[in-house]
């Protein structure tokens, strides 16, 4: 089961996001210049409240009691540790390296002119993802799907998922005829690997329109909200906050 938190950037601020210290030196030169609101992007967060869990965990729990130590020390209502790191690809208009506890995503978001035809002529842009994993992104070689002549069911789901999610908050009229590519890329998998890509992917994307109105390409940014991600599964019947493949596999 997955639980969707979209917040306020204020409300993450405030109450998600716990700041580490940044000194230039662990910065990419390119980055140093960053402004302030892009570089607290880059802070450890907690990716979703524990509202939001809290809210999952009462549809799943009705007695609403924690009983799991997890087998890395977290209580069962514990988000693991989350960081993201923009501009991760020099190259590409928006970027982010996500990494929730052992699971590590890069996004990167790309503009193109044109839409797909359903869309031309309707004045609408267009903003779709891609997901991919390295074939040791996990415990055990997994084959590239470009050698079996196919997307995998799954990858197709995944993709669908990610792209519906970063346009319920994007206004596509706003964004003329034009797609963003949102490519996100399983480095390594420890579950949680959608909900990383939706968050990271989310921030990928945020960058690449904050670069099209500051070049004048749009008017105002299309942004409508945030958005981001998380998961919650079952184990022995209780509700467990984000849990890890590696080392919760009964859970569902």
């Amino acid at each position: 089961m997955e639980v969707h938190a979209r917040t306020q950037l204020s409300e993450a601020l405030s109450t998600d996001l716990r700041p580490r210290p940044l000194s230039r030196s662990r910065l990419h030169p390119a980055h140093s210049a960053d402004p302030l609101w892009l570089r607290l992007v880059r802070v450890r967060i907690w990716c979703c409240s524990r509202k939001a869990f809290s809210l999952a965990a009462g549809a799943l729990n009705q007695k609403g009691t924690f009983r799991t130590m997890r087998t890395d020390g977290r209580q069962a209502n514990e988000p693991r540790l989350a960081s993201i790191t923009p501009k991760f690809l020099p190259t590409a208009e928006g970027s982010a390296l996500i990494e929730v506890g052992h699971t590590k995503v890069i996004c990167a978001a790309s503009l193109e002119e044109g839409v797909p035809a359903f869309l031309r002529g309707s004045g609408k842009g267009w903003v779709t993802a891609e997901y991919a994993m390295l074939p040791r992104a996990t415990s055990t070689r997994t084959s590239r799907e470009v050698t079996r002549g196919r997307v995998g069911g799954r990858t197709h789901e995944i993709q669908r998922l990610i792209g519906r999610s970063l346009r319920a908050v994007t206004s596509l009229e706003k964004l003329g005829e034009r797609t963003i590519y949102v490519d996100c890329d399983v480095i390594q998998a420890d579950g949680g690997t959608r909900t990383a890509a939706i968050t990271g992917g989310w921030v990928a994307l945020a960058m690449a329109l904050k670069q099209m109105t500051d070049f004048g390409m749009i008017r105002e940014s299309p942004l409508l909200s945030h958005i981001a991600a998380t998961s919650v599964g079952l184990v022995d019947g209780e509700a467990i906050f984000v849990t890890k493949k590696t080392r919760e596999p009964k859970s569902t």
